[in-house]
């Protein structure tokens, strides 16, 4: 038992003592620059992709809201009232809550699904701004595009925003992201 440790450490010394081969430089940058292209981000192609998604889930919900009145399921027909009813069962905050949580929610779903795995790990890594900053740009559009609602809607389609944003991006990002990718990224020296 001990000749073998002894013959493992004194095959440790010869491999330390002999400085090997080293690739070319030319296979070392080109590996750099994938290594780079891989985990850089390009932060333009991610709000363009996410923008895009979020048009999409506000086209969705919009096809389906009775209220707006501009999908398949608008006017009186009875389609709609019952949309209509089951939406306001809960009452005029239950629906704004949900309303928000709803289109926040597809959006995020269908912008996490068409991230690649860099920016996935960038968003992420910023789930928390991010939600509030998507909740909020999306509060915004629905207003610049003729939404009417009171304060307190609008507080309580916001906070059904946030929460649907932050448990879809912490949902995926754990099945779509490996344990190390969700760690908090290192802080460099500088």
């Amino acid at each position: 038992m001990k000749r073998t440790t002894l013959q493992w450490w004194e095959d440790l010394g010869t491999f330390l003592r002999h400085p090997g081969e080293t690739p070319p430089e030319t296979v070392s940058e080109d590996l750099r620059a994938l290594v780079y292209r891989d985990l850089t981000v390009d932060v333009a192609k991610l709000v363009t992709k996410s923008v895009i998604a979020f048009a999409l889930a506000g086209l969705a919900v919009v096809s389906v809201c009775p209220q707006l009145g501009v999908g398949p399921f608008f006017g009186d027909s009875a389609v709609a009232q019952e949309l209509a009813h089951v939406l306001h069962s809960g009452g005029a905050l239950a629906c704004a809550t949900l309303c928000g949580a709803l289109f926040v929610g597809l959006g995020t779903v269908l912008s996490v699904v068409a991230l690649r795995r860099a920016e996935l790990r960038w968003a992420y890594r910023r789930r928390t701004s991010a939600a509030v900053i998507v909740a909020i740009t999306g509060l915004v559009a629905l207003a610049l595009f003729g939404g009417e609602s009171d304060g307190t809607e609008r507080f309580f389609w916001l906070v059904g925003a946030m929460v649907s944003a932050a448990l879809v991006m912490e949902v995926l990002g754990r099945w779509r992201l490996p344990t190390a990718a969700r760690r908090p990224a290192p802080v460099l020296p500088s």
